[in-house]
């Protein structure tokens, strides 16, 4: 039984192929069948379903393949691999105070947050209006606000100081 991570974009599925005729992604099984075409192009059957899979690049754990013609970049990691990323970033991330900045110029419609306040990664933090287009400008990362540098329609310039978390 072979194990990975794998992640396209920022979706990540753990793909477990059990023999020769199993993989189940995600805890859920599918028979396919791996067909190598030539140096690299392969033809993956998954139940009904057929991929053209070309690999056209690799860089460390990131390959870029061309499934039916669209291209993707992936990476692939075993669990354990992942496992100590993920409690490094954390480790890292653990007491540490970071600065966000706008990433445009713009005007700060709305700040949704105060000091002290507990955020999770993806919450919504601030709007920043820029060439009239609101931006949401969502957290990083999980955390705590420790000090805002910006007011309700306040003008910034790229890479202002918008606020600090840790």
């Amino acid at each position: 039984m072979s194990k990975v991570i794998v992640k396209i974009g920022e979706r990540k599925k753990t793909i477990t192929i059990n023999n020769n005729s199993k993989v189940a992604v995600d805890k859920k099984e599918y028979p396919y069948e791996l067909t190598h075409l030539n140096n690299s192009t392969y033809l993956l059957k998954v139940k009904d379903h057929f991929f053209k899979i070309n690999y056209l690049e690799k860089n460390g754990s990131k390959y870029v393949l061309s499934v039916n013609g669209k291209k993707f970049i992936s990476s692939s990691k075993s669990p354990l691999k992942e496992r100590a990323e993920e409690l490094i970033a954390k480790q890292n991330l653990d007491n540490v105070t970071k600065l966000l900045k706008a990433p445009m110029p713009g005007m700060v419609l709305e700040v949704n947050i105060k000091e002290g306040d507990k955020v999770n990664k993806g919450d919504n933090l601030l709007i920043l209006e820029a060439m009239k287009m609101e931006n949401s400008i969502k957290s990083p990362f999980s955390g705590t606000i420790k000090e805002i540098f910006v007011e309700k329609n306040s003008p910034v310039e790229k890479d202002a100081k918008l606020l600090t978390m840790e």
